[in-house]
């Protein structure tokens, strides 16, 4: 049976993409979770459309990003987060939160997957942060402060 990937399902496919399924696994997993629909010729053509479309928005935005990574080098971002008074934050900051952080900060729309991370950051101070985007490289300083 022909469906068409509403998400991106693992080891199946990606969004919008037409892909060849048993029936018992589409009527009995994909359909049930809307995770896939049946691949009319109108909603094969529908699907098509829109993943066109979502991949020049992502390509847009990479290429943006590409241009934009001079000035992600000068940007200096600030988070409060609580902490004991060793300095030790209750919570991990991971790179979602970074990412949140420098759109509302600076308006520059960095995704998670570019900011390279060790490991998450679990300490006040400040911190260097690595953002690799289709091969170049820049680092900003993110401040972590104490919420009082």
């Amino acid at each position: 049976m022909k469906v068409i990937l509403l998400q991106d399902v693992p080891k199946i496919g990606k969004k919008y993409e037409v892909k060849e399924v048993s029936g018992g696994y589409a009527s009995n997993f994909l359909f049930p979770r809307k995770l896939a629909s049946v691949a009319t010729p109108e909603a094969t053509l529908k699907a098509e459309t829109e993943r066109k479309r979502t991949d020049d928005m992502k390509k847009m935005q990479e290429d943006l990003l590409s241009k934009n990574m001079e000035g992600i080098s000068k940007i200096k971002i600030t988070l409060q987060e609580k902490a004991n008074e060793a300095g030790h934050l209750y919570s991990k900051v991971q790179a979602k939160e970074i990412a949140k952080a420098v759109k509302v900060q600076t308006g520059l729309d960095v995704e998670e997957h570019f900011i390279e991370l060790k490991e998450s950051i679990k300490t006040i101070g400040e911190h260097e942060i690595t953002v690799l985007a289709h091969g170049k490289k820049a680092i900003f300083v993110l401040n972590i402060e104490e919420l009082k």
